[in-house]
C-alpha cells in the first residue's frame, strides 16, 4: 500500500509563476520540499489506496494507465509546468494526481485549479472545470460558437458474487463503471448536453439547434463518440 499525501495545491507565491518572464517551476519539484517537511501547515498525513490496480479488477480508477508530464493553471491565472512523467487524473475523485516518488503520490487541492494538460504517448489531454463541485471535463474541440466536452465519472463497485447452491448472482471481482457525458458549450458558456453522444440524442436537441438535424445527414461514423462529438462542434462552428 503506498501512502498518498493530501497537500494545499497554493504552498505559497515563490512556487508559483503568472504569464511573465518568470522561469517554469516543477510540480514535482515544489511538492517534494513540503512533503520532506512533516510539521507544514500543507501536510495531513492521510493515507489512501496505491495508484496501481488490483489484479481481477474490471475497469480504471484513473485516466490514464501510465504517468504524464504537463501543465496546471489555477484560476488566478498561476501556473506549474511538470516536465517529468508524475501526473494522472482519478476519474473517482475528479483530482489530480502526482507522483513523488515510487512510493509517495499527491492527491492535489482541486478548489483553485482552473485547468490543466496531461501529455501521455505523445497526445494533450486538456482538462477544464466543468461545474463548481468541481467536475473536470476533457476539452475535445474548443472554438468561439461551440465547443465540444466530455465528462467521465467513475464508480467503485466491491464484487458482490454470491453462490446460493441453486442460483449465482452479483460479480466475482470489483469494478470500476465509467459514465461518459458529452456537451457542446455556446458562446453564451451554456452547457448543452448530449448525454451519450449517439445519435438518437442529438436529434433531441434539433429543434434548439436545427442544423444538427443537417449534421445527421451526412451519416457520418458514429462509432467514436470522441470523434463523432467533436465533428458536430466543427460542423456547427462551419455555418
Amino acid at each position: 500500500m503506498k501512502n498518498i499525501f493530501f497537500l494545499l495545491f497554493l504552498c505559497g507565491p515563490t512556487l508559483l509563476f503568472g504569464q511573465s518572464s518568470t522561469p517554469s517551476i516543477s510540480l514535482q519539484q515544489s511538492f517534494s520540499k513540503f512533503v520532506q517537511v512533516a510539521n507544514s501547515p500543507a501536510y495531513t498525513g492521510a493515507s489512501m489506496m496505491a495508484f496501481s490496480v488490483k489484479e481481477n479488477t474490471e475497469g480504471n480508477p484513473y485516466f490514464f494507465n501510465n504517468w504524464g508530464s504537463g501543465r496546471v493553471y489555477l484560476s488566478s491565472k498561476e501556473a506549474f509546468n511538470e516536465p517529468s512523467d508524475v501526473l494522472n487524473f482519478d476519474k473517482t475523485n475528479q483530482a489530480l494526481l502526482l507522483k513523488i516518488s515510487e512510493k509517495e503520490v499527491i492527491e492535489v487541492n482541486m478548489n483553485e485549479i482552473d485547468s490543466f494538460y496531461i501529455i501521455d504517448s505523445g497526445k494533450v489531454y486538456h482538462f477544464v472545470k466543468f461545474t463548481t463541485e468541481p467536475v473536470y471535463a476533457l476539452q475535445l474541440y474548443r472554438d468561439s460558437a461551440y465547443s465540444a466536452f466530455k465528462v467521465v465519472s467513475t464508480k467503485f463497485y466491491k464484487a458482490d458474487y454470491v453462490n446460493k447452491g441453486l442460483y449465482e448472482s452479483g460479480y466475482r471481482y470489483d469494478r470500476y463503471l465509467d459514465k461518459k457525458t458529452y456537451y457542446l458549450k455556446d458562446s453564451r458558456g451554456e452547457n448543452i448536453s448530449l448525454e451519450k453522444g449517439e445519435k438518437k440524442d442529438l436529434k433531441k436537441l434539433a429543434a434548439k439547434i436545427p442544423a444538427i438535424n443537417d449534421f445527421i445527414k451526412l451519416n457520418l461514423n458514429a462509432d467514436d463518440k470522441d470523434v463523432y462529438v467533436t465533428s458536430l462542434a466543427k460542423y456547427l462552428n462551419s455555418r
